[in-house]
């Protein structure tokens, strides 16, 4: 039998006739439920969390130096949010009117 996938993420190393991917999707459908349901019962709005969990549900992050990688990669998307808000309102006071 073939293996399932290349030795990384869900499944990794079992056939593929023996991985039950039943509860793949149930397991799927819960992480997703579980990060969406606290964001629908506050103001709280933020879609990555979703791809966030599928990623994290499905496996890909297959070591510790991967799940480094992705939370490296989210401060640094953060800070260069950060820093174009602050050059934005900083150009915005400057203007006439400062709006």
């Amino acid at each position: 039998m073939a293996p399932s996938g290349d030795g990384a993420g869900a499944g990794a190393g079992l056939p593929a006739s023996r991985w039950p991917w039943s509860s793949l999707h149930t397991g799927l459908l819960l992480s997703v439920a579980l990060t969406s349901a606290p964001m629908l019962a506050t103001p709280a709005r933020h879609a990555p969390a979703c791809a966030a969990t599928l990623i994290v549900s499905l496996g890909i992050l297959a070591s510790p130096r991967d799940a480094l990688v992705m939370l490296g990669s989210v401060v640094a998307l953060y800070w260069v949010h950060v820093l174009v808000r602050t050059a934005e309102s900083r150009l915005l006071a400057r203007r006439p009117g400062g709006h």
